[in-house]
């Protein structure tokens, strides 16, 4: 499954039109960017993709690039343009609705690493250490939006960043840690309404701050039933995130090769690709 998978994504890179190159280069960003996801979609640090033995028959004749030429040229920006480019070929496929959720995923890594990037911070109702995926996700699977922080940054800051990148006026439905009249005004201000369940679900009134007006209308939608059921559609979310991670080539525990913050975004960068591309076949299929 991987290979073929694999096989799809070069098959894709091959149509693509891509950035002018320096002549000089021995390796194109093509065939880096292609290693670095032979690599990323069997779980592999990068080292292991660049050993021709380990490729498939359909590329025999294929010399990888040496592990250092991959740890420089994956820091460059053409690489990063053309995996950003790979990335929106897939999510462009998908169709959109007015319906997006928002919510983060712990990436934890040892007490023990020595990574200084990653933080100290609450992981699903206790403490560790990591990073932390925060993403809006269209209800159909369109990827509105993505970051990746250290684990001690608040969502609620994230998603200041997030709320500018949904294009479409939507209901954007999150949980009760993000319901600050700050963000229903924001959200606002793009055409979107913000939908939060309540962060103390026991006052028994408002108290006498500031409230958004988009914020006393979510109350109500509640209040007269009707944001409810929209409340528990943000489980689709977990299952997003669940899928992401129980797939063959998913997002699983971030492995120990994969530590400093430029790292995980392109590893994480890597599993989207994967998840999108499978996502969008099934939706090829289904139609």
């Amino acid at each position: 499954m991987e290979r073929q998978q694999f096989l799809v994504i070069y098959r894709e890179l091959l149509t693509m039109q891509r950035p002018p190159e320096s002549p000089n280069v021995v390796f194109s960003d093509f065939w880096i960017v292609l290693t670095y996801l032979w690599a990323v979609i069997w779980n592999r640090p990068v080292s292991w993709a660049c050993a021709k033995e380990n490729w498939p028959p359909d590329f025999e004749w294929y010399t990888p690039p040496h592990p250092a030429t991959m740890s420089r040229r994956l820091k460059t920006p053409a690489v990063h343009t053309l995996l950003t480019l790979v990335f929106n070929r897939f999510n462009d496929r998908l169709p959109q609705s007015g319906f997006k959720h928002f919510d983060g995923k712990p990436l934890t890594v040892g007490g023990y690493s020595k990574d200084p990037e990653a933080a100290c911070g609450r992981a699903a109702g206790f403490l560790a250490r990591g990073y932390k995926l925060h993403c809006i996700w269209d209800a159909t699977g369109h990827i509105e939006g993505w970051e990746i922080t250290s684990l001690n940054v608040s969502e609620v800051e994230v998603a200041k960043i997030l709320i500018p990148k949904v294009v479409e006026p939507s209901f954007i439905i999150t949980d009760g840690q993000n319901d600050t009249n700050e963000l229903y005004d924001l959200a606002g201000e793009y055409h979107h309404q913000w939908l939060a369940g309540k962060r103390r679900k026991k006052a028994k009134g408002l108290g006498h701050q500031y409230q958004s007006i988009l914020r006393l209308r979510a109350l109500r939608m509640i209040n007269d039933g009707v944001g409810g059921p929209l409340l528990h559609a943000r489980d689709d979310i977990e299952r997003r995130f669940g899928s992401l991670g129980n797939c063959p080539e998913g997002l699983t525990p971030l492995p120990n090769w994969v530590r400093r913050l430029h790292r995980v975004h392109l590893w994480i960068q890597g599993k989207f690709i994967l998840y999108l591309q499978r996502i969008t076949e099934k939706h090829r299929l289904a139609a």
